[in-house]
């Protein structure tokens, strides 16, 4: 494991409290401190590790279908990591 994998790896561990809050009322937006703490909880979402969040597993967060159409900006049926993080910090 290099020092990147290690370091994604302690972070994750402390969203655990922020990842249970967000499933609760289905909705990213300003959830999140920090862009680094939305990036994370990307890669927890992203199961397949394709950098590319699907509405399955955007669905298995216990997040919306709404919430997942309204971050799908380009409208390809994915949500990016660039998405993810702009949905995050809007309105």
């Amino acid at each position: 494991m290099n020092m990147f994998s290690h370091g994604c790896v302690l972070f994750t561990g402390v969203l655990i409290a922020s990842c249970a809050a967000l499933a609760a009322d289905e909705s990213i937006e300003k959830k999140f401190k920090t862009r680094d703490e939305a990036a994370a909880y990307f890669i927890l979402v992203d199961e397949n590790k394709d950098g590319l969040i699907t509405i399955e597993e955007w669905r298995k967060q216990g997040l919306g279908a709404e919430q997942f159409g309204k971050a799908d900006t380009t409208k390809d049926g994915k949500v990016d990591q660039k998405e993810f993080i702009a949905q995050a910090f809007c309105c």
